[in-house]
C-alpha cells in the first residue's frame, strides 16, 4: 500500500493514501519524546479530516512533547481493532509483509478483541484464547505467535501514546513445549468421520484425507500452492511452517493423493494456493466431530479428536502395522527420534516373535 506526501509548503510529516473509492485517509509522522518516530492516523476526508487538520493535529502533538505535556489520553476510544489497524498500517508503511499477523488476528483475534478497549483485554482474556487454540490443535508455535502479535500490537499503541495503561502479555507465560496427543482415530472413525466431512464440504474432506494419508499439518495443508506438487515424480514439497529458516521437506505422494490433489490444480497458477478456503473451516470439522460423538469422552486436550489427530492418527496407523521407527520419523519429519519414540508402544511385539522363531528352529 504506498502512501503519498502531502506536497505542499507547510506540510511536512503528513501524508495521505487513497481509498478504493478515491477517499484519503490522512496521516502523521513525528518523532515522541523518546525520539522514536510515531505514525499516527488520523483519519478520512469523508469523516471530516483534511490536511490542513493534519498538519494542525501534527504541530499539537510536536509542541507537547517539546514541552513536556501530555498528549490528550485516548484511551477510552481505543479499541483493539482500531489499535491493530494502526499497527498493521505501520507495518505497511515499512514495507514490511502483513499476511501471516492479518490471519492471525483475522480468525483469532477479531473474534473475540476487536471491539473491546485495550484496558478491557486482561492476562486472563488472552489465556483464555491460548487455550482455545491449543484445544483446536494449533501448534505451540502458532500460539505463542499469536500471543506475540498481541504483544506488539499494545506496544504500538504505547509508543503512540494512544494507550497508557501497561501491556497485559507482560504478565502471560508462553507456552512450552507441544501438546502431545493420545487420541487417535480407528480406521472405522475415520471412515465415519470422512463420509460426514464429504457431506458437509468436498474440500474438508480432501484436506482430512490428505492429512489422514500423508501426515501433513493443517498449516502445512493451507499454505500449499500449486508449484509444491510434483505429479511426474509424485512428490510434496512442504515448506517449513514452524520455524523460520525457510527449510523445507519432502513427502511422498501416492497415487490416490495425487487424484485428490490434482483436482485442485486446474487453472491455477504456480503460486495460487492448492486449496481456496479460510481457517472457518474449523467450525464446521469441530460440528462434524460433536456430532459423530467422537468427544463424547475426552477427559481432556490430548483425547479431544481435533484437525491435528488426523496427523497423529497417521503414525499410530504406522506403527500398528508394524513400521519401524525410523521410518515413522522419517514420514513425519521429526527433528528428533524422541518425538518419535512416543509412538514404540503400539508395535507388535517383536521380541516376543523373535524368541519364539528361534524355539521353532531348536524344535523345542
Amino acid at each position: 500500500m504506498s502512501y503519498i506526501r502531502v506536497g505542499k509548503k507547510g506540510y511536512a510529516g503528513v501524508y495521505f493514501r487513497m481509498g478504493v473509492k478515491g477517499d484519503r485517509c490522512y496521516y502523521i509522522v513525528y518523532r515522541d519524546r523518546y525520539k522514536k518516530q510515531v505514525h499516527e492516523r488520523v483519519g478520512w476526508d469523508y469523516e471530516g479530516y483534511t490536511a490542513a487538520m493534519a498538519r494542525n493535529i501534527r504541530q499539537e502533538r510536536i509542541q507537547a512533547i517539546r514541552h513536556g505535556k501530555e498528549l490528550p489520553n485516548k484511551i477510552a476510544k481505543v479499541t483493539f481493532g482500531e489499535a491493530w489497524s494502526q499497527y498493521k498500517e505501520s507495518l505497511e508503511l515499512h514495507g514490511k509483509n502483513t499476511r501471516v499477523p492479518d490471519s492471525y488476528y483475522r480468525n483469532w483475534l477479531e473474534p473475540r478483541f476487536k471491539d473491546k478497549l485495550l484496558d478491557e483485554i486482561s492476562p486472563k482474556a488472552i489465556e483464555n484464547l491460548q487455550r482455545a487454540q491449543v484445544e483446536a490443535g494449533l501448534a505451540v508455535g502458532t500460539v505463542n505467535n499469536t500471543t506475540t502479535l498481541i504483544r506488539r500490537v499494545f506496544n504500538r499503541a504505547i509508543r503512540s501514546d494512544v494507550y497508557t495503561g501497561t501491556n497485559p502479555v507482560t504478565k502471560v507465560t508462553y507456552l512450552q513445549g507441544e501438546v502431545e496427543r493420545e487420541r487417535f482415530l480407528t480406521y472405522d472413525e475415520a471412515k465415519r468421520l470422512l463420509d460426514a466431512l464429504a457431506d458437509e464440504s468436498e474440500v474438508l474432506h480432501d484436506m482430512a484425507y490428505l492429512s489422514l494419508t500423508t501426515g501433513l499439518r493443517q498449516g502445512e495443508i493451507l499454505k500449499m500452492v500449486v508449484r509444491d506438487l510434483d505429479f511426474e515424480n509424485q512428490v510434496i514439497t512442504i515448506q517449513d511452517t514452524k520455524g523460520r529458516n525457510g527449510s523445507s521437506s519432502r513427502v511422498a505422494m501416492s497415487g490416490p493423493v495425487r487424484d485428490v490433489l490434482s483436482k485442485y490444480t486446474e487453472n491455477k497458477n504456480l503460486n495460487d494456493k492448492v486449496f481456496d478456503t479460510s481457517l472457518t473451516f474449523r467450525n464446521t470439522y469441530a460440528r462434524v466431530v460433536n456430532q459423530l460423538g467422537l468427544n463424547d469422552e475426552a477427559t481432556g486436550t490430548k483425547d479431544k479428536v481435533v484437525f491435528h489427530t488426523l496427523r497423529h492418527t497417521f503414525a499410530s496407523w504406522l506403527a500398528i502395522e508394524g513400521e519401524s521407527i525410523i521410518t515413522i520419523k522419517e514420514l513425519m519429519r521429526h527433528k528428533t527420534i524422541e518425538m518419535t519414540l512416543r509412538y514404540a508402544h503400539l508395535m507388535p511385539d517383536t521380541k516376543l516373535d523373535a524368541v519364539n522363531r528361534l524355539a521353532e528352529k531348536l524344535g523345542t
